[in-house]
């Protein structure tokens, strides 16, 4: 996963393949009827300080499209107000499927994004 702002990146965080293999390990889970995929990493010492990331299949309502949820706790991630919006690009897979072109970007305006009250939170979306 890669956020970028201003031509610059900002973020850029392999998590880690393969299944969770319990309680306190990081991997996927795959739930919600096939539908949603969700990466926990409850360690203490998560890649990029991302804590979670769910991927919704949403093509019921829209072919090809991909609801993404990325969770970071405990992290430096230098976007502040006025950096919106940012550009996110997520690979499922290394480097070769990278190539392979398997991977989405988002296209969100500044509109699109907004932050919450305390401001340590960012949500875009359309």
């Amino acid at each position: 996963m890669i956020v970028n702002r201003l031509a610059g990146t900002e973020l850029d965080v392999n998590v880690p393949p393969g299944a969770q293999g319990g309680s306190n390990t990081r991997g996927w889970n795959l739930t919600n009827q096939g539908k949603t995929w969700t990466f926990n990493d409850p360690t203490s010492n998560p890649a990029g300080a991302i804590t979670k990331v769910q991927l919704f299949d949403r093509s019921a309502t829209a072919a090809h499209r991909v609801e993404i949820n990325i969770v970071g706790d405990n992290g430096t991630y230098p976007v502040v107000a006025g950096d919106e919006p940012v550009d996110v690009s997520l690979t499922i897979g290394g480097q070769a499927e990278a190539a392979a072109g398997l991977c989405t970007e988002s296209d969100f305006v500044a509109a699109d994004c907004s932050w919450n009250l305390s401001r340590n939170q960012l949500t875009c979306k359309k």
